[in-house]
């Protein structure tokens, strides 16, 4: 009978520790993952085709380190901290990684509430060299619906290309990921051509929205091709990702776009850094061409030189549209410092396109050739009976010098035949 005073003392203890780490107590939530979305039926996560997986799962928050947790056998429901996440899943067979997924929308985790969160999971793989990484965007897999399964890429370490290395075809739709910082560097590069090209298939995504490291890709010197062409494809570009150092030295007249060459395709710029390019031609860092799109939303265009169009070159019904991001430091020994344009739209409604004889921060045309009128312009328009320049709203377009026109000109001129 004396031992019952100790009996009850025990249980008040295990009572009150489990009331202060419960969940219900208002530090952690429940939430539940089940495979697939809202939109159409769906399977819990343990009985997904993934079963036998393991799964990593980092929620992320703003203002706070994440928080990152294990799932043997696809266990479907997990316990967090109270807060609001975005939330991606990795998912592991022994150590190999086979799929990635992400969450549809925000999950907030509630005291002591269930969340149920939707998983949308693709197939996934690591890759360490260039033979694996062109293996990783050549395949093409099609879920049930017939239409491209996603692939999410991840870069394991940097390294280089050598004198074998040929360009890279894109097919399907493709995520190229790091979680560290990681170069691909291309100074050694056995082909004249393209380092990689988005075919009509393709659906090329250089980083992601919440990219947590950085990816460099670095061209060559004195060869021609752009480091990302675009044919007929769509590209996305997003921040942490840096095109850079692809210089040209020699003819022949054709090599345009020093970091991306769109022709026919659309090419999205989230982010990112487009610097210290060098085609011998046309578009310093990006040149548009075939009724192409570019379509630039942030990001940094800076410090690429060319003839024409220092930083953005665009031609041949090709629409190019600036809602942000900066243009900047650019330069063109003819025309077009910063834009130049042929035969083709220019809208900017948002954004920085900073331009002046000197400075940092200058596109500057150098009208080196004893042409027959200055054409320093940071912005330069070749008008047509249907194309033009348009949109001036709520952007900038400053500090510029220049004999004819100081920020946008817009001329007649034959240039090259057209």
């Amino acid at each position: 009978m004396k031992k019952l005073p100790f009996y009850f003392l025990t249980v008040f203890c295990v009572f009150l520790l489990t009331a202060c780490f419960s969940p219900w107590m208002g530090n952690e939530g429940f939430v539940t993952f089940n495979f697939g979305n809202s939109a159409r039926s769906f399977v819990n996560l343990a009985t997904e085709e993934y079963l036998n997986f393991s799964y990593e799962f980092t929620f992320r928050s703003h203002g706070r380190s994440d928080f990152k947790t294990t799932a043997p056998r696809g266990s479907g429901t997990l316990v967090v901290p109270v807060g609001t996440y975005t939330v991606t899943v990795k998912a592991f067979n022994g150590n190999v990684l086979q799929g990635f997924g992400n969450v549809e929308s925000f999950v907030e985790v509630n005291p002591g509430k269930n969340t149920t969160a939707f998983l949308d999971m693709h197939s996934a793989v690591e890759v360490s060299d260039w033979i694996s990484l062109q293996d990783a965007l050549y395949a093409y897999e099609t879920g049930l619906s017939g239409l491209p399964r996603k692939l999410y890429i991840f870069l394991q370490n940097s390294f280089s290309t050598n004198i074998n290395s040929s360009m890279i075809d894109v097919r399907g739709v493709k995520y190229l990921i790091a979680e560290k910082n990681v170069t691909i560097d291309g100074s050694v590069f056995g082909s004249s051509s393209n380092m990689f090209n988005a075919g009509s298939s393709a659906e090329f995504h250089l980083g992601t929205e919440d990219m947590t490291g950085t990816i460099t890709i670095k061209g060559r010197n004195n060869a021609s091709g752009a480091l990302i062409a675009v044919n007929m494809g769509e590209v996305y570009l997003y921040s942490g990702v840096t095109l850079r150092d692809n210089i040209s030295s020699t003819l022949p007249f054709n090599d345009n776009g020093g970091a991306v060459f769109v022709n026919g395709g659309k090419f999205f710029m989230f982010g990112g850094t487009i610097t210290n390019n060098r085609p011998f031609m046309n578009g310093g860092g990006v040149f548009v061409s075939g009724g192409a799109e570019f379509n630039m939303f942030g990001g940094v265009i800076s410090g690429n030189t060319t003839w024409n169009g220092g930083g953005v070159f665009g031609e041949a019904n090709s629409i190019i549209s600036m809602y942000g991001g900066e243009i900047s430091g650019n330069t063109a020994t003819l025309r077009g410092g910063g834009v130049l344009i042929i035969r083709g739209d220019f809208e900017k409604t948002g954004g920085i396109i900073y331009g002046s004889s000197s400075g940092s921060k200058s596109n500057n045309a150098l009208n080196g050739n004893n042409l027959p009128e200055p054409c320093h312009a940071i912005i330069y328009v070749f008008q047509q009976t249907s194309q033009e320049i348009f949109g001036y709203r709520n952007s900038t377009v400053s500090d510029n010098i220049s004999v004819t026109a100081s920020g946008v000109y817009t001329g007649l001129w034959d240039l090259y035949g057209y």
